[in-house]
């Protein structure tokens, strides 16, 4: 699979994903913002995490945010785990990926907010001012 992807084929989502992490591993990988298998990996790894982070949510919300044990509440370790991994997700996305994710009415990577902010000039460095 790796050879493929050095070569620019596309890659198909892994199957383990959820469907909406596989939705948007289409509309990246389609969109040839990712391409080496070191960037596939991330993508993946940073999926995974956004998958965790989901299937804890619905953990805190199924059995609540804390709970109780021999009379001293303790809060729910699902909720350190959606922490956790939306963290990495995020850290993934946006620092090693360099993607932006916006949330908006449909979902998805707001590419047009992408693609202008890689064409717009690094600010600061401008010797014109």
């Amino acid at each position: 699979m790796d050879r493929n992807l050095a070569q620019g084929d596309k890659s198909p989502p892994p199957a383990h994903l959820s469907e909406r992490s596989q939705q948007l591993w289409r509309e990246v990988v389609d969109a040839g913002r990712v391409s080496d298998p070191e960037q596939m990996a991330l993508l993946r790894t940073a999926l995974e995490a956004r998958d965790r982070a989901d299937a804890a949510r619905e953990e805190v919300e199924r059995d609540g945010m804390t709970f109780t044990v021999r009379g001293m509440v303790r809060m729910n370790p699902a909720a350190k785990v959606e922490n956790d991994a939306r963290t990495l997700f995020g850290r993934i996305w946006a620092s090693v990926l360099r993607l932006d994710y916006c949330e908006g009415v449909n979902g998805g990577i707001d590419w047009e907010a992408e693609i202008a902010r890689m064409r717009a000039p690094a600010t600061g460095d401008d010797a014109d001012g």
